[in-house]
């Protein structure tokens, strides 16, 4: 039996959260151990590792729902891989549209002070950016070179990001980054080996069968990166202890009646 088998019912507040789980306390310990940190000022990554069907992704959704009981409103931008989706930065396409949104409900005086000097090369990675009003009245920049508007681009949303971070404790979650194309593990990798790097808990939750099928080592490089020189750890989800499982079955056995 598997964590992933209970229903991801919808509830606030960490002990209504934690009452619908079954199982995974030292999970959950951990991440909330994690983001402490990453609240107090520290740039911390955590790597969630399992075989698919384990709950990793119901553990990590129940954590987000108990901080957001956090008075301190943390920001939660957060996404997914798709096996099967060609496009690039695909492990931020979704995580870059929440941003999105969340700078278009803010004050246009407040998105001012959070946008960094190079904010005209954001849309050029991520177009939905030229939604945000105060990225589409930033000043043109001419830059012919395509390595050094990438890099540009990159440092300009970790300052996004850092900024974002200085207001509010900042978590960014990406589901399934066993399937992130080259792109989207660059800037990872690149928002951590900034010299300012934002802080933030970053959480990404992937299938360890593919990460023992990393023939290239891209993937465990980059996971290799972003835990050099900043609070990193790795959460192995396996099966339910049997205690665990038989709590689950009685819990769905009496959800059912």
């Amino acid at each position: 039996v598997c964590a992933s088998d209970l229903e991801d019912t919808t509830l606030t507040g960490g002990e209504s959260s934690r009452a619908a789980f079954v199982g995974r306390h030292e999970e959950f310990e951990a991440l909330h151990r994690a983001y402490a940190e990453a609240a107090a000022g520290a740039t911390v990554s955590v790597f969630v590792e399992g075989p698919s069907g384990m709950g990793k992704s119901a553990l990590v959704r129940r954590f987000l729902v108990e901080i957001d009981a956090d008075p301190r409103r943390p920001i939660v931008l957060k996404g997914r891989c798709h096996e099967r989706e060609s496009l690039p930065y695909k492990a931020f396409d979704d995580v870059i549209d929440r941003l999105s949104h969340l700078l278009i409900s803010l004050p246009p005086e407040e998105v001012q002070g959070l946008l960094p000097d190079d904010a005209d090369l954001l849309p050029r990675l991520f177009p939905v950016l030229r939604r945000v009003p105060g990225i589409q009245r930033a000043p043109a920049l001419n830059i012919s070179d395509p390595h050094e508007m990438r890099e540009r681009a990159f440092a300009a949303l970790g300052v996004l990001l850092a900024k974002l971070a200085r207001r509010r404790p900042l978590v960014v979650y990406i589901d399934d980054l066993q399937w992130a194309d080259r792109d989207s593990l660059q800037l990872l990798t690149e928002l951590f080996a900034s010299h300012s790097p934002p802080v933030m808990l970053f959480v990404g939750a992937l299938r360890s069968e593919n990460l023992a099928g990393d023939e290239d080592g891209r993937l465990r490089n980059a996971m290799a990166q972003v835990a050099a020189g900043h609070p990193s750890r790795t959460i192995d989800v396996g099966p339910l202890a049997p205690s665990e499982q038989r709590a689950l079955v009685a819990r769905l056995l009496a959800k059912g009646d």
